[in-house]
């Protein structure tokens, strides 16, 4: 910059600096490096030309659409680009008569972000900071933009994006319309983040202010079996669907962070009393959450169908699939003289008291009041076989908890 005022007799700060970085001088001046610039198309013009050049007004298009910047410099082109290919990727997974509208959108929605991120990277860096060595042609992978702009590999945004790629590497040979109801809550999660950057980078809003109401919907949505699966594609086909879909399922529970997915939660939930609701739309909002969980009422009998005896034999059933005898024994021994490898009925009060699930209705307990009876959900299930797995002295802990919590009622008693 100090070159561009010695030799145009302009002041560094006063102008050189502010038009430089309101891009005003972009038709004859193009970024290359940090602080370094190189004039373009600049030889054979008048001074005429030139001066016409250096004029605000000839940033605008001429005529009827005259508010429109044109974008010269390599890095708003790039941008440009990126809020095309988000803008379509929307439009076409909001089309459901398109079967194949997931890997139209995965495609589009990487795309973008490569536009994006690239944009950002020449802005920074120059041009050549995206080339690869030796091949003037081609730009670096979107991969290698990801781990360039979010150099933390723990960052969410960034394990978003790497789990977006993968399912655009499958696009030509495995995308079936099935997986959009798994990932579907990443790709939400996905364009929030675009949005967000898009408007950290740009200053701009990737969308015009009558284009900002967007709908979203989800109606009907049943995930199919591994059965449904195996009949529809076959046996080896379905079943590696079937076990692809679980493990997005469980990466998404894992992750638990809304800029890597953003979940459609269904819940049950009855307020006793009206002045203590879980959580209130105002509180919610004034938190600063970008997600909002909607509650779907649902017939509790259908959710809540296990007694607690079934609760002891669906974890057994499935622990005996995940673990050994050996580690099943770690859980369920409590006195060295008595070895269990199973969860028994007595099992689960200390867990209930220790979460204080009965305190009150929610997704792993209900009590029904008509048949004077505490069921359990499959929520329940599942989260005590987490508990075992990951923490296998959980239930020894619990019960000594439970143990002491009796000993001090009997001295108090006494």
């Amino acid at each position: 910059m100090e070159e561009i005022a010695e030799n145009t007799g302009y002041p560094l700060k006063g102008t050189v600096k502010a038009k430089v970085s309101r891009d005003e001088w972009q038709r004859v001046l193009i970024r290359v490096g940090p602080n370094e610039f190189k004039a373009k198309d600049v030889l054979e013009i008048d001074r005429e030309e030139f001066a016409s050049r250096l004029s605000v007004k000839a940033l605008h298009v001429p005529g009827a659409n005259a508010s429109v910047v044109v974008p010269l410099s390599l890095s708003d082109r790039l941008y440009v680009k990126a809020r095309e290919n988000i803008t379509l990727a929307l439009e076409l997974y909001n089309r459901p008569s398109l079967v194949n509208r997931l890997d139209a959108f995965a495609l589009l929605f990487c795309a973008a972000w490569e536009n994006l991120l690239k944009g950002r990277l020449v802005a920074q860096h120059g041009e050549e900071h995206i080339k690869r060595k030796g091949d003037t042609d081609y730009t670096k992978s979107l991969l290698w933009c990801i781990a360039e702009v979010f150099p933390e590999a723990s960052d969410k945004t960034r394990t978003n994006l790497e789990t977006v790629n993968g399912l655009r590497n499958m696009a030509t040979h495995l995308l079936m319309p099935e997986l959009g109801i798994v990932y579907s809550p990443i790709l939400q999660a996905g364009i929030l983040n675009f949005l967000q950057s898009f408007k950290e980078y740009t200053g701009q809003e990737p969308f015009p202010a009558h284009a900002v109401g967007l709908m979203s919907l989800t109606t009907g949505t049943v995930e199919p079996t591994a059965t449904d699966l195996v009949v529809k594609y076959g046996q080896e086909l379905g079943s590696h669907l079937h076990a692809l879909m679980e493990t997005v399922k469980h990466q998404v529970e894992d992750e638990a962070d809304d800029r890597f997915a953003i979940r459609i939660v269904h819940t049950v939930r009855f307020a006793k009393k009206s002045e203590k609701p879980d959580i209130s739309l105002d509180e919610h909002l004034s938190q600063g959450n970008r997600t909002i969980v909607i509650e779907k009422h649902r017939d509790a009998s259908d959710v809540f169908k296990y007694k607690p005896g079934q609760v002891a034999t669906q974890v057994n059933a499935q622990l005996v699939k995940k673990l050994s005898l050996a580690q099943r024994r770690v859980i369920f021994t409590y006195n060295s003289a008595r070895v269990k490898d199973e969860m028994v009925l007595a099992d689960l009060d200390p867990i209930c008291k220790h979460e204080k699930w009965k305190e009150d209705d929610n997704a792993y307990h209900h009590y029904f009041e008509s048949i004077g009876a505490h069921m359990y959900s499959d929520a329940c299930i599942g989260w005590i076989i987490k508990k075992f797995v990951a923490e296998p002295d959980y239930l020894n802990r619990v019960k000594k908890v439970a143990v002491e919590f009796a000993k001090r009622r009997r001295l108090e008693m006494v």
